[in-house]
């Protein structure tokens, strides 16, 4: 129990989910967004509610500090967090 608690917060903390954005970004534009015509799409399947939120939110402030404007996130799931 302790342990799946401490990857839930490992998971969870501010400094690994600005990383994994960084690299999900920086992938998505340099390797993804030019596919199909450059209206290509990506999907981020996370852990929970609670990831999904905080994954758009860390979206977001990343894709609005680097000045990206061809770029726009969605989050879905049923009920609330």
């Amino acid at each position: 129990q302790a342990t799946k608690k401490l990857a839930q917060y490992v998971s969870l903390h501010p400094h690994s989910i600005e990383q994994k954005t960084e690299i999900i970004i920086e992938h998505y534009r340099n390797f993804v967004q030019r596919k199909i015509g450059g209206r290509a799409k990506a999907m981020v399947v996370t852990a929970s509610r609670l990831h999904a939120v905080r994954y758009k939110i860390a979206f977001d402030k990343y894709i609005h500090e680097k000045g990206y404007n061809d770029l726009k996130t969605v989050v879905a799931f049923s009920s609330t967090v």
